[in-house]
């Protein structure tokens, strides 16, 4: 006996982000001539994209049946999306040797505090300061597109409130290499050219009840120069 001895097979998608969830789209469809259904086809209603840090949203599907008196219920995961920062302050262009490892070479951003109001200068003696940001419907912030220019490190910081304390993991991806603090704790270091579509670094982190602060560090040698983080 399988699917195809069910009189009626029921196909439900349904969207999940944390407790909430949300049918977009249930079907019944009745079953003759031992054939198991092959048009049903998925909600064309988009997920959403999470709308709390570090809770996720996935798309589920449930087929339904009964197969000789017996109530079957089958659930599989079609789609997943982690939830991405959005609003980052962005500083630079700073100096960056490409002989020499990111973390050899260190600047103001990484010494003080985060202050939205603070200035920096560089070698050349610009002036350099925190501007506020907001990634792209991809999740990614463009430094390239904003500083265009090359072998230069670039700092980025977002404030993460969270009502307890909580472990997560953190989905980074960048071009080219990296470091990451959070809450003034070096939590990541590497020193790489890439492009931004890798297998993403997963950091374990701990962020503690209320405000938290996540600073990276990202370098560029050439062609690309970009970031997104996610949180799950």
């Amino acid at each position: 006996p399988g699917i195809a001895d069910a009189d009626k097979f029921k196909i439900t998608f349904e969207d999940r982000q944390g407790t909430e969830r949300k049918v977009v789209s249930s079907s019944e469809i009745t079953v003759r001539e031992a054939t198991v259904p092959s048009l049903i086809m998925p909600p064309q209603e988009p997920l959403s994209v999470p709308s709390v840090i570090g809770m996720s949203a996935s798309r589920t599907v449930r087929a339904e049946f009964t197969i000789n008196g017996a109530a079957v219920a089958i659930e599989r995961e079609i789609e997943h999306l982690d939830s991405y920062i959005r609003s980052w302050h962005v500083a630079g262009p700073f100096d960056f040797d490409t002989k020499k490892l990111i973390s050899q070479q260190s600047h103001a951003p990484e010494s003080t505090p985060f202050d939205p109001s603070a200035v920096f200068k560089n070698g050349d003696d610009k002036e350099i300061r925190w501007q506020p940001v907001e990634s792209a419907p991809n999740n990614l912030i463009d430094l390239l597109k904003l500083y265009n220019t090359e072998n230069k490190i670039a700092y980025a910081a977002s404030r993460i409130d969270v009502k307890q304390y909580q472990e997560a993991t953190l989905v980074i991806n960048t071009d080219d290499g990296v470091e990451a603090w959070l809450n003034g704790e070096k939590i990541h270091s590497l020193n790489v050219g890439r492009a931004v579509d890798h297998d993403p670094d997963l950091v374990k982190v701990k962020f503690k009840a209320g405000q938290n602060v996540l600073l990276l560090k990202i370098s560029q040698y050439f062609c690309g120069w970009e970031f997104k983080v996610g949180v799950r």
